[in-house]
């Protein structure tokens, strides 16, 4: 009968918000397939680097041992401890555990980049690597590591279709990144932001900078180091509002920003950060601008279909 009239149903605010979005003009199927293979790729990089290095950091020979640590906190806090560290090691934090860990993590990153069960491997990897966090003690308190458990659980909510609900808190993550890292330049009250000498010194000064990081330093002028520092602030500061306006001001926020990041991958290393941030700017481009001919049935967008009035699973 609706169809009939030329008139859809009303459809109920939480599934138009958490359901399959499929009453949107802009549709983000495309994104949705790009950002799960990204995802996938950081949280391998992530798992492949503790098999090197995570017996030494937490095993019960390593720096600050897991079991050591997961004891202490139950004898201090009792229940409560469980809650404030977040970990599967609790059952046991010897070597096989790690081993085990880290392999898991492994299977479920490559599950993630090859579309197998994607909700399921994505809430796997999630769990394995929050498992290492919530006994790293010292080394896991960095920012990277919760952006990656932020936009991981966000993550879960893009399948089977994303929801308009996911897509706008992956996108809020992607802004808060960028605007909390521009409100901590000036903040901070350092002098070298607000006279644009920052980047004078920020490529000898930065986390292990890269080869052409020294070459940027050494071999371009004060007026190039003073334009990035200024175009930094821009960007972080007020261009990156651009993600709450229309279609047209996301793609030209995607133009504006994704050099920023290409430029710090470059010059520095900070970790798999810059790589989630640039991974998350997919979600300002739409299907219409992503999709390609014969792209497969995981580009295209979701049939726009009348559903019943219940919230979808």
């Amino acid at each position: 009968m609706f169809e009939q009239l030329g008139r859809q149903p009303e459809v109920p605010l939480l599934q138009r918000w958490f359901g399959p979005d499929v009453w949107s003009a802009e549709t983000y199927s495309a994104a949705r397939w790009l950002w799960l293979r990204a995802l996938g790729c950081i949280f391998l990089s992530a798992f492949l680097s503790l098999a090197f290095r995570i017996h030494g950091l937490i095993g019960p020979r390593g720096l600050l041992p897991a079991g050591d640590y997961l004891r202490a906190v139950h004898n201090a806090l009792g229940w409560k401890g469980y809650w404030l560290a977040p970990t599967l090691l609790w059952l046991n934090a010897g070597r096989g555990a790690l081993t085990a860990l880290v392999v898991v993590g492994c299977v479920a990153s490559l599950a993630i980049i090859g579309n197998v069960w994607p909700r399921i491997a994505t809430a796997v990897a999630m769990i394995a690597f929050l498992s290492f966090i919530g006994a790293a003690q010292d080394f896991a308190s960095y920012q990277s590591d919760g952006m990656l458990m932020e936009g991981a659980f966000l993550t879960l909510f893009l399948a089977p279709r994303p929801s308009r609900a996911a897509v706008w808190l992956l996108r809020w993550e992607w802004f808060r990144i960028y605007f909390e890292s521009g409100l901590v330049k000036i903040l901070s009250g350092e002098p070298q932001w607000r006279n644009l000498t920052a980047m004078d010194r920020y490529y000898e000064n930065g986390p292990l900078p890269t080869w052409l990081g020294w070459y940027v330093q050494q071999m371009l002028p004060h007026g190039f180091h003073a334009a990035t520092a200024a175009y930094t602030l821009l960007v972080e500061l007020f261009l990156c509002w651009l993600v709450f306006f229309g279609r047209r001001s996301r793609l030209a926020l995607f133009a504006l920003t994704t050099p920023l990041q290409l430029a710090i991958i470059l010059t520095a290393n900070y970790a798999f950060l810059n790589y989630l941030v640039l991974c998350l700017g997919v979600f300002l481009l739409d299907d219409r601008f992503l999709r390609r001919p014969n792209v497969g049935p995981a580009l295209q967008p979701a049939p726009r279909v009348v559903l019943p009035a219940l919230l979808l699973p």
